[in-house]
């Protein structure tokens, strides 16, 4: 029996002491989490929390964009062909994957716009809406009210 008793008050000193290890590492998280509380940290979580969904998007668009410069460059040195007996589908295939991924990399601003608004607490629609407008470059004071973006893509010059 007393060395039943004698091993029971040992296991008491071993709870404490695990209780007093619990309480120096809350202490020391508690700590931590200050220090990463600062102005540099808070900037930084901002940040990655508007551009982390979208890296896919990026390396997807530089995939495409760079596959279509390596086969101009390979096949077509001196320029794509511009007469339309000369259009083959390799041809084809470069002006789409430079179209595409020129107008991907175009509507991912809506997408940083309409993170960065969600981010700090508005509606994320109008966030887009925000970004298209600069992006696209709405100008209200022309009559036909073209975007100039896509007067650019497709090539609609007056």
């Amino acid at each position: 029996m007393k060395q039943l008793l004698a091993d029971n008050s040992e296991t008491e000193t071993i709870l404490h002491t695990n209780n007093d290890l619990q309480e120096i590492a809350a202490d020391n998280k508690k700590q931590l989490k200050t220090k990463q509380t600062s102005g540099v940290h808070k900037f930084l979580s901002t940040f990655a929390t508007i551009f982390t969904p979208l890296i896919p998007g990026f390396i997807a668009i530089g995939l495409l964009l760079g596959f279509a410069t390596l086969l101009k460059q390979i096949y077509y040195p001196a320029g794509l062909p511009t007469e339309a007996t000369q259009q083959t589908f390799l041809v084809h295939l470069i002006l789409y994957m430079s179209v595409f991924s020129e107008g991907i990399y175009t509507f991912l601003g809506i997408l940083i716009g309409y993170n960065t608004q969600k981010v700090f607490g508005g509606s994320g629609i109008n966030g887009a809406i925000i970004a298209s407008l600069f992006i696209l470059c709405y100008d209200p004071a022309r009559h036909n009210r073209l975007l100039l973006q896509y007067e650019y893509l497709f090539q609609l010059h007056h």
